[in-house]
């Protein structure tokens, strides 16, 4: 039966009072992967069930909790031949990855990751010689099937292409990471608007077009990666790289609308913001700041990685690893949401 009055105003001045109209369980044969509609818990004082959520018994009902999803206890792990030490089970094997830009620099160190980790890849960049080159190096090192495509993405046609080749060859498309593109530096009051274009063009632009070929497909498989390569810029401003602080962070924007947009259909969208990363783009531009200062190239290296909290640079294989993560099983519930791969150089909170 109920409380009383008395009893019922106890419950609200006594911790101790009410624990003894806390829900108790009933004993059931029902597995544990009942519908949410089942309840098996009753309130004391009633033999309704489920127990109702209002009147009397309503501060002591808990509602029924939702099924969970059932994960192995224990990570797999496997190790190559020849390899020591273990290896995560990502769930990547056989997976279809698309990576753009991917014949140098971050973008081939997220094509190789992919790789070793049994992914099949499809990779685009500019220069035939370049993406047969990276190709061939990544087929080598994992045995993974590996399709090169030349591609200038700031062409739209050029971006149904890319992805009709891919699924034209692997007959889907699971992982799209949107690595293509660069911008350029320079002062606010000379910079023309054509370089304003150009680079939201072939970055922010690109990734747009590329996600929306790619989606539907995600949408029949019910399971899809996009991650995008973007960069700290979108929340550090800074006064002489406007044209890629404004693109990172409208791509930024873009990441969290098309996650809501995917979560339905289990696709899930994220972005990774790399700081300064050593690549043959970060070698030139240094090799050409220590010319024009008039100091040794050693010297130039030096002060760049002096200037990160952990005193050094990043390497692509880092950027590279986050990725791998964000784009297997292990990440299923990331979404919606940028990681910083920026060895704390980042100051702000958020």
């Amino acid at each position: 039966m109920p409380p009383s009055s008395t009893e019922a105003t106890d419950l609200l001045s006594s911790p101790a009072a009410w624990r003894r109209w806390l829900p108790t369980t009933v004993p059931s044969s029902a597995p544990d992967t009942a519908s949410p509609s089942t309840s098996r818990t009753r309130c004391a004082w009633t033999t309704r069930s489920p127990c109702s959520r209002e009147g009397p018994g309503a501060l002591a009902c808990l509602p029924p909790a939702p099924p969970r999803r059932r994960f192995p206890a224990v990570v797999k792990v496997r190790r190559r031949r020849g390899e020591k030490g273990a290896r995560m089970e990502l769930g990547l094997k056989g997976k279809v990855a698309l990576v753009t830009g991917g014949s140098q620099g971050i973008g081939f160190a997220i094509a190789r990751g992919l790789a070793l980790e049994g992914a099949r890849l499809s990779i685009c960049a500019r220069t035939e010689s370049a993406i047969e080159e990276a190709a061939g190096q990544i087929r080598a090192e994992s045995g993974a099937e590996v399709l090169a495509v030349v591609a200038d993405l700031a062409r739209a046609e050029a971006i149904r292409v890319v992805v009709a080749r891919t699924v034209a060859a692997f007959g889907r498309v699971d992982i799209l990471v949107n690595n293509a593109g660069s911008t350029q530096r320079g002062d606010f009051l000379t910079l023309p608007d054509e370089q304003y274009w150009a680079d939201w063009n072939g970055k922010l632009l690109a990734a747009i077009r590329l996600s929306r070929e790619v989606f539907p497909h995600m949408q029949r498989q019910r399971w899809g990666r996009i991650i995008n390569i973007v960069g700290l810029a979108g929340r550090n401003p800074h006064p002489t790289f406007m044209t890629g602080g404004t693109g990172n962070a409208a791509l930024l924007n873009f990441t969290k609308a098309l996650a809501d947009l995917g979560a339905p259909h289990n696709i899930l969208v994220t972005a990774v913001n790399p700081s300064t990363t050593r690549t043959p783009r970060w070698e030139r531009r240094v090799a050409a700041r220590a010319a024009a200062e008039g100091k040794p190239l050693e010297e130039a290296m030096r002060e760049e990685h002096a200037r990160m909290p952990l005193g050094r640079i990043a390497e692509a294989e880092e950027v590279a690893s986050v990725v791998t993560f964000l784009a297997s099983e292990r990440a299923s519930y990331v979404t919606g949401t940028s990681i910083a791969v920026d060895g704390g150089a980042t100051r702000g909170v958020y």
